[in-house]
C-alpha cells in the first residue's frame, strides 16, 4: 500500500487555494445581497412615483402639478439610479439628493 506524502509546501498551496475560493464566494453574496437591497429601494421608489402621479399622496406639500411633476421625477431619478447600482452592486453609489422644495 503506497501512503501518499504531502510537504508542508502543497498544503499551504491548498490552503490558500481553498482560502481564496472561500473570499470570491464571501464577496458574490455579499454583491448580491446589495443588488438586493438597491432593486427594492427602486422598487419603494418607483411605487411613490406612482403614488405622487395618481394624486393619492399625503404630503402638504405636494398641492399644485408642477411640485407634483417634481417630486415624481425625483422619484424616477431614484429609480434610475438604485436599478443602475442593483446592475453592478460593487460599486459605491453617491448619497440621494434633497427632495425637491
Amino acid at each position: 500500500m503506497i501512503i501518499p506524502r504531502f510537504r508542508v509546501r502543497t498544503l499551504m498551496i491548498a490552503v490558500a487555494v481553498v482560502g481564496a475560493a472561500m473570499a470570491v464566494e464571501a464577496t458574490r453574496c455579499r454583491w448580491a445581497e446589495r443588488a438586493a437591497e438597491y432593486r427594492q429601494t427602486a422598487m419603494f421608489h418607483k411605487g411613490l412615483a406612482n403614488v405622487y402621479r395618481s394624486g393619492g399622496h399625503l404630503d402638504s406639500r405636494v398641492e399644485d402639478t408642477a411640485t407634483t411633476s417634481r417630486m415624481v421625477a425625483h422619484q424616477l431619478r431614484l429609480v434610475e439610479k438604485y436599478s443602475r447600482a442593483a446592475r453592478r452592486p460593487w460599486l459605491p453609489i453617491e448619497p440621494d439628493p434633497p427632495e425637491p422644495e
